[in-house]
Protein backbone atom coordinates (compact mmCIF):
# COMPACT_ATOMS: atom_id res chain seq x y z
CA UNK A 1 0.00 0.00 0.00
CA UNK A 2 1.32 3.85 -0.78
CA UNK A 3 0.33 5.38 2.25
CA UNK A 4 1.38 8.67 0.94
CA UNK A 5 -1.70 8.18 -2.07
CA UNK A 6 -4.22 6.78 1.18
CA UNK A 7 -3.93 9.70 3.76
CA UNK A 8 -4.69 12.00 0.68
CA UNK A 9 -7.67 9.98 -0.45
CA UNK A 10 -8.78 10.15 3.68
CA UNK A 11 -8.41 13.87 3.70
CA UNK A 12 -9.91 14.71 0.22
CA UNK A 13 -12.61 12.34 1.48
CA UNK A 14 -12.62 13.92 5.12
CA UNK A 15 -13.20 17.44 3.51
CA UNK A 16 -16.01 16.09 0.76
CA UNK A 17 -18.23 15.60 3.87
CA UNK A 18 -17.34 18.36 5.88
CA UNK A 19 -14.59 17.86 8.43
CA UNK A 20 -12.14 21.10 8.36
CA UNK A 21 -8.92 21.11 6.22
CA UNK A 22 -7.02 21.89 9.46
CA UNK A 23 -7.61 18.38 10.71
CA UNK A 24 -5.67 17.24 8.25
CA UNK A 25 -2.09 19.63 7.95
CA UNK A 26 0.01 15.94 9.28
CA UNK A 27 -1.38 13.63 5.99
CA UNK A 28 0.90 15.32 3.43
CA UNK A 29 3.75 13.09 2.21
CA UNK A 30 3.28 10.99 5.11
CA UNK A 31 4.35 7.55 4.72
CA UNK A 32 3.50 5.42 7.63
CA UNK A 33 0.51 3.33 9.38
CA UNK A 34 -0.59 6.44 11.20
CA UNK A 35 -1.68 9.82 11.03
CA UNK A 36 -1.69 12.66 13.24
CA UNK A 37 -4.94 14.84 12.96
CA UNK A 38 -4.23 18.39 13.57
CA UNK A 39 -6.42 21.37 15.23
CA UNK A 40 -8.61 19.24 17.27
CA UNK A 41 -9.01 21.59 20.38
CA UNK A 42 -8.03 18.82 22.79
CA UNK A 43 -4.76 19.67 25.05
CA UNK A 44 -2.52 17.25 25.85
CA UNK A 45 -3.62 14.93 23.40
CA UNK A 46 -3.10 13.72 19.93
CA UNK A 47 -5.65 12.20 17.86
CA UNK A 48 -4.60 9.53 15.72
CA UNK A 49 -5.49 7.53 12.30
CA UNK A 50 -3.94 4.42 12.68
CA UNK A 51 -4.51 1.37 10.38
CA UNK A 52 -1.66 -0.97 11.68
CA UNK A 53 -3.81 -3.69 13.02
CA UNK A 54 -7.63 -3.02 12.57
CA UNK A 55 -8.25 0.80 11.52
CA UNK A 56 -9.16 2.94 14.15
CA UNK A 57 -9.13 6.57 15.12
CA UNK A 58 -7.32 6.95 18.75
CA UNK A 59 -6.32 9.70 21.64
CA UNK A 60 -3.12 9.40 22.83
CA UNK A 61 -1.84 11.85 26.17
CA UNK A 62 1.26 13.00 25.50
CA UNK A 63 1.65 15.69 28.64
CA UNK A 64 5.28 16.12 29.47
CA UNK A 65 4.31 14.12 33.16
CA UNK A 66 4.48 10.68 33.09
CA UNK A 67 2.59 10.50 36.24
CA UNK A 68 0.22 12.59 34.76
CA UNK A 69 -0.38 11.08 31.33
CA UNK A 70 -0.98 7.71 33.78
CA UNK A 71 -3.31 8.98 35.92
CA UNK A 72 -5.27 10.32 33.32
CA UNK A 73 -5.62 7.36 31.58
CA UNK A 74 -6.53 5.04 34.59
CA UNK A 75 -9.51 7.70 34.75
CA UNK A 76 -10.72 7.43 31.38
CA UNK A 77 -10.58 3.69 31.76
CA UNK A 78 -13.08 3.19 34.76
CA UNK A 79 -15.28 5.18 32.41
CA UNK A 80 -14.86 2.45 29.88
CA UNK A 81 -17.93 0.27 31.07
CA UNK A 82 -20.33 2.97 31.30
CA UNK A 83 -19.02 4.90 28.21
CA UNK A 84 -19.20 1.62 25.97
CA UNK A 85 -22.85 1.42 26.85
CA UNK A 86 -24.09 5.02 26.32
CA UNK A 87 -21.99 4.64 22.41
CA UNK A 88 -22.57 1.24 21.69
CA UNK A 89 -19.02 0.86 20.83
CA UNK A 90 -15.98 -0.79 22.57
CA UNK A 91 -12.88 0.95 22.76
CA UNK A 92 -9.75 0.00 22.73
CA UNK A 93 -7.43 0.94 25.11
CA UNK A 94 -3.77 0.43 25.42
CA UNK A 95 -1.76 0.91 28.35
CA UNK A 96 1.83 0.90 26.59
CA UNK A 97 0.47 3.99 24.26
CA UNK A 98 -1.90 5.29 26.93
CA UNK A 99 -4.95 5.63 24.32
CA UNK A 100 -7.86 4.94 24.01
CA UNK A 101 -9.95 4.48 20.77
CA UNK A 102 -12.59 3.31 18.58
CA UNK A 103 -11.52 0.51 15.56
CA UNK A 104 -15.48 -1.43 15.81
CA UNK A 105 -18.56 -0.42 13.48
CA UNK A 106 -20.55 1.34 15.64
CA UNK A 107 -23.33 -0.71 14.42
CA UNK A 108 -21.60 -4.40 13.60
CA UNK A 109 -18.57 -4.87 16.03
CA UNK A 110 -17.81 -7.88 14.27
CA UNK A 111 -17.00 -6.10 10.95
CA UNK A 112 -12.66 -5.53 11.06
CA UNK A 113 -10.94 -3.13 8.53
CA UNK A 114 -8.03 -4.07 7.71
CA UNK A 115 -5.21 -3.07 5.07
CA UNK A 116 -5.01 -5.37 2.03
CA UNK A 117 -8.79 -6.68 2.93
CA UNK A 118 -10.88 -3.53 3.14
CA UNK A 119 -11.27 -1.35 -0.10
CA UNK A 120 -9.00 1.99 0.91
CA UNK A 121 -12.03 3.95 0.31
CA UNK A 122 -14.31 1.83 2.99
CA UNK A 123 -11.00 2.30 5.63
CA UNK A 124 -11.21 5.92 4.66
CA UNK A 125 -15.12 6.61 5.68
CA UNK A 126 -14.41 3.80 8.65
CA UNK A 127 -11.54 6.12 10.34
CA UNK A 128 -13.98 9.55 9.75
CA UNK A 129 -16.59 7.46 11.69
CA UNK A 130 -14.38 6.78 14.28
CA UNK A 131 -12.98 10.23 14.28
CA UNK A 132 -16.55 11.53 14.41
CA UNK A 133 -17.82 9.21 17.34
CA UNK A 134 -14.27 10.36 19.19
CA UNK A 135 -15.27 13.59 18.96
CA UNK A 136 -18.51 13.89 19.85
CA UNK A 137 -18.45 10.90 22.80
CA UNK A 138 -15.05 10.17 23.69
CA UNK A 139 -13.17 13.57 23.51
CA UNK A 140 -15.24 15.05 26.74
CA UNK A 141 -14.47 11.75 29.25
CA UNK A 142 -10.18 12.98 28.68
CA UNK A 143 -11.34 16.68 29.16
CA UNK A 144 -13.48 16.12 32.25
CA UNK A 145 -10.49 14.07 33.37
CA UNK A 146 -7.87 16.59 33.10
CA UNK A 147 -9.89 18.97 34.75
CA UNK A 148 -10.55 16.65 37.13
CA UNK A 149 -6.69 16.00 37.34
CA UNK A 150 -6.37 20.13 38.32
Amino acid sequence: MDYRSFWESVKVKGIEIGLEANYFTHFENNDTQNCKLSNVGLKRCSYYFDISAQAGCFIRLNHTNADWNKKIYDMVLSCKEDLEQSIGVPIEFNAEELSAGICAHPKDHSLEFLVGKTSEEELSIHLIRCFYLMLEEVDHVFRNSMDEAY
